[in-house]
């Protein structure tokens, strides 16, 4: 439980568990919460079309932040602090 939160971040990982569905389910209650939706996609290490899923991604949540991360290579990390 939380009070006064601003900013909601819909964690996924990249891994063979990745389901879209999953996200978009997240993102409505996120939405519904009042507070400001990020999709982070971690692992984005385990991938090579990490474009591919970030713009799919992206249609499913038109205006929201996508991010892939990865927390061996530390990509995306610093974008993700400007989310904090």
């Amino acid at each position: 439980m939380a009070a006064n939160v601003d900013a909601v971040f819909v964690v996924g990982a990249l891994n063979r568990d990745c389901n879209p569905r999953r996200i978009e389910r997240y993102l409505t209650v996120a939405w519904q919460s009042g507070a400001r939706p990020v999709v982070v996609l971690n692992k984005a290490d385990l991938r090579n079309d990490v474009p591919d899923v970030v713009r799919a991604t992206e249609s499913l949540a038109p205006g929201l932040p996508v991010l892939a991360t990865s927390t061996l290579s530390s990509e995306g990390v610093d974008q993700m602090r400007t989310q904090l």
